[in-house]
């Protein structure tokens, strides 16, 4: 394991034995009980969601409420709702119980609730993670030698292998009818579960490897995919996978019984199908499908929600991982959701005709046949490590022994629709230009960025701001018209080394020259007029 990775995972194996912080929490001072947000025909519906996870020992109880509060002080439970999974005619597939750890948002020119909701006590950022994508996906098996070999499986329950601090647990409490439950384990929809379960399965592949020589172990969150590249001559040759997933269950975790493959050259992973012999990626039917019916859904309907508008663009996103010419067609979706910002999570919005316009043209992609693309181009890396960073008063960037720094107002984060992230944004967006000028050509281009949220946003396509995902659309094309394919990784702060020319320092560096538009400034000349 990397020494910085080894200072940053080091709570790691005493939180195993003592329980996760979920992060710097506040405990509660007086005892507060959220509503729960379903309605009391769905009780069954709970009940049995209650009875499952008792047995499973993901909660506690029931207790009465009064004797809990008299014997550990002040508890607070947040809302259950019911989010349901439909069919294509409308009929509930499948119901999924959630803690709304979100609960009370503070909208847009609103004072803040009162009781704060326990995730906005969380930074995301503080929770790093390396989850492997479908873009590095692609790059696995264009690399691959010719003899290497895949298998994968999915950890049981995921987040709820981890058992949660007990001092935290008057935080982590459920009303139902007036008695109360408690979690013992990581809860879906926390700010920090994905970081802590993520650098848990970090550390899982970090182990894997140093067990089995020649081996490659990534995870997405739960989904795991091993890579064995020890060739036919090797000692290492040919070694069962039962033996994988036998380490795997020694470390601690319990594999889905179901939800696992051997060693082969084709596999389903992240929703494609990849084929090492053929170097082809292709979306599976199912999710071409589902997909489909999420489009045709939404230009049926007569007005829209930002929920179902964000769930088409996050289905078209995923499928740009291997059609990235389409990347561009969603501009008008991305204008549609980002005017929901402030609203209430009831509002809904007609169709305009430039998103109708978009959802037929993806209509008419997904109906014309398989979505496939061939994995034989861009299968080396850009030569020369890059980073960038922004702070508030500057963008840099790093490209080999060459810096460079750009000074911004030193009140740009505070103007509307600006902030931190977005100067992260310009300054990725001026490292890939940095990197261009510099030659780069039909290969991957791997950029190093400091900020968690930007680095999701990069890899999904998509952001919530609407100054980031013009960024990430100018940043795509401009990429693509010199076949060069965008990959970013999360680095911390103090090993960036973008970090001191973001702060107007470039000592040590030879100057980085070469000529780019600078989006931003006609951008911060509007906002400040």
């Amino acid at each position: 394991m990397p020494p910085a990775l080894r200072d940053e995972y080091a709570y790691i194996p005493n939180s195993i034995t003592n329980g996760f912080s979920m992060g710097p929490l506040s405990l509660p001072s007086s005892t507060h009980f959220h509503k729960n947000h379903y309605k009391e025909d769905r009780q069954s519906s709970i009940d049995n969601w209650l009875s499952k996870s008792l047995e499973a020992g993901f909660i506690a109880g029931p207790f009465d409420p009064a004797q809990v509060e008299a014997e550990i002080g002040p508890i607070h439970a947040s809302p259950l709702q019911i989010v349901d999974k439909h069919d294509a005619n409308g009929r509930i597939i499948k119901e999924r119980i959630v803690y709304d750890a979100s609960y009370p948002k503070t909208r847009p020119g609103q004072p803040p609730p009162p009781i704060p909701s326990i995730n906005s006590q969380i930074r995301k950022e503080d929770y790093p993670c390396e989850w492997f994508t479908a873009v590095e996906t692609k790059i696995l098996i264009r690399s691959a030698p010719p003899h290497a070999r895949f298998a994968g499986f999915d950890l049981k329950d995921a987040f709820q292998q981890l058992g949660n601090l007990p001092s935290q647990r008057r935080l982590f409490c459920i009303n139902v009818l007036d008695r109360i439950y408690v979690w013992l384990v990581g809860i879906f929809g926390l700010t920090s579960i994905c970081g802590l379960f993520g650098a848990c399965c970090d550390v899982t592949c970090f182990f894997l490897e140093l067990l089995f020589p020649l081996l490659l172990t990534k995870h997405y969150v739960d989904d795991f995919l091993v890579a064995d590249f020890a060739p036919p001559s090797s000692p290492h040759a040919n070694r069962p996978f039962d033996l994988i997933l036998h380490a795997v269950r020694e470390f601690g975790w319990e594999v889905h019984p179901e939800k696992f493959f051997s060693w082969t050259r084709q596999f389903t992973f992240l929703g494609f199908v990849w084929d090492a012999d053929s170097r082809s990626a292709t979306l599976t039917q199912k999710k071409q499908t589902k997909f489909l019916g999420k489009l045709i859904a939404l230009n049926n309907s007569h007005d829209v929600s930002e929920k179902e508008v964000a769930s088409v663009i996050g289905s078209c996103q995923h499928v740009c991982v291997i059609a990235t010419h389409r990347r561009s067609k969603l501009n008008a979706l991305y204008r549609l959701r980002n005017s929901f910002i402030g609203s209430h999570s009831a509002t809904r919005r007609y169709l305009d005709t430039a998103s109708k316009r978009e959802v037929v043209d993806w209509i008419h992609f997904f109906q014309a046949g398989p979505v496939t693309c061939s994995l034989d181009t861009s299968s080396s890396f850009f030569h020369t490590p890059i980073f960038s960073d922004a702070s508030d008063f500057a963008l840099g960037v790093v490209l080999g022994s060459k810096a460079l720094s750009i000074p911004l107002p030193p009140d740009y984060c505070d103007r509307p629709d600006i902030n931190i992230g977005v100067g992260e944004a310009w300054a990725f967006e001026l490292a890939v230009h940095a990197a261009i000028a510099a030659g780069a050509r039909s290969c991957v281009l791997l950029v190093h960025v400091d900020n968690q949220g930007v680095v999701y946003a990069l890899r999904r396509g998509r952001s919530r701001n609407q100054l980031v995902n013009e960024v990430i659309d100018r940043t795509s094309e401009y990429a693509l018209s010199f076949d060069v394919e965008l990959s970013v990784r999360y680095v911390r702060s103090e090993d960036n080394p973008a970090d001191a020319p973001s702060r107007g320092d470039s000592s040590g560096y030879e100057p980085l020259i070469f000529p780019f538009d600078r989006p931003w400034e006609s951008i911060l000349n509007i906002r400040s007029s």
